[in-house]
């Protein structure tokens, strides 16, 4: 577990450069840069992993940030909201449909 936080955190710490530092990414976020250094130390929620990966460009993926959600990134150039794509009851009902 804490191969993958550590992970996390370089992930975080990509982000912030990518971007310009800890001002850069709380500006694109919408957030403080107090939120964006407390990112580093806690990782981010899925609504933040896929704003941070709309922000780096793709530079930094969601999967990433939070590999216990989106356990593989998507197809390049192909933006998902959290949830859509994984398996869900919405995804078999549609499935049993076909």
């Amino acid at each position: 577990m804490a191969g993958m936080l550590d992970s996390v955190k370089e992930a975080v710490h990509r982000a912030i450069k990518s971007v310009g530092g800890a001002h850069g990414l709380a500006k694109a976020c919408g957030v403080s840069y107090q939120a964006v250094y407390k990112w580093r130390m806690t990782g981010v929620s899925a609504e933040r992993a896929i704003q941070i990966e709309e922000v780096t460009q793709g530079g930094v993926t969601r999967h990433e940030l939070r590999p216990d959600l989106f356990p593989c990134a998507p197809p390049v150039g192909q933006n998902r909201r959290a949830g859509e794509g994984q398996p869900g009851q919405g995804d078999l009902a549609r499935r049993s449909a076909e």
